[in-house]
């Protein structure tokens, strides 16, 4: 019987967990990234194309990321904007919300449409795509945001707690993020 009540309470403190996001600023979910992958069905559709602001919109681990980059590399230098590289993964409660967020927010989407391409890194427990996020500063939280030139040159590493307000995102953080990384002219 004492198992069961720790058993039961185990499970109530992993949901109250659940239900308030995470433990610590920036830190996606109590227990991290899922040990097991997510099943491709769960996965959802990607979202590129000749209109999106994404080259890759789904956080997948079998893609190959320095692929993905060389992809908006080509299309941010044709289009002279810079990249956004959101490393998150679908286990992260926050990298859902930034992504409702942007899709709720017109001007966002705007000012993202005119000045930026965005890829985004999976990092979970059955892809870190350690060899390629090496090349960037550390991440302490996600999702993380990092900043790169047309080119692929690094300008900027952005924690993504810095920009939430409440259980969003301040549409001002985000807006002067965007302002001051966008390409001039």
């Amino acid at each position: 019987m004492q198992s069961r009540i720790v058993l039961a309470g185990i499970a109530l403190m992993a949901v109250s967990a659940f239900t308030q996001g995470r433990t610590a600023p920036g830190v996606c979910l109590p227990c991290g990234p899922p040990l097991l992958p997510v099943p491709q069905r769960l996965l959802p559709q990607d979202s590129a194309g000749a209109d999106s602001i994404y080259v890759v919109g789904v956080y997948d681990p079998a893609r190959d990321p320095s692929s993905d980059l060389a992809a908006a590399i080509e299309r941010a230098s044709a289009e002279q904007k810079r990249i956004l590289i959101q490393v998150g993964g679908e286990w992260c409660i926050w990298c859902h919300i930034l992504d409702d967020f942007i899709r709720s927010e017109k001007e966002i989407l705007s000012v993202l449409g005119e000045s930026f391409v965005i890829l985004k890194v999976n990092f979970d427990n059955v892809n870190r795509n350690e060899a390629f996020l090496s090349k960037y500063p550390a991440i302490s939280g996600y999702p993380h945001i990092h900043v790169l030139e047309s080119d692929g040159s690094f300008l900027h590493s952005q924690q993504t707690d810095q920009l939430e307000t409440g259980r969003s995102y301040s549409r001002s953080a985000i807006m002067g993020l965007l302002r001051k990384w966008a390409p001039e002219g």
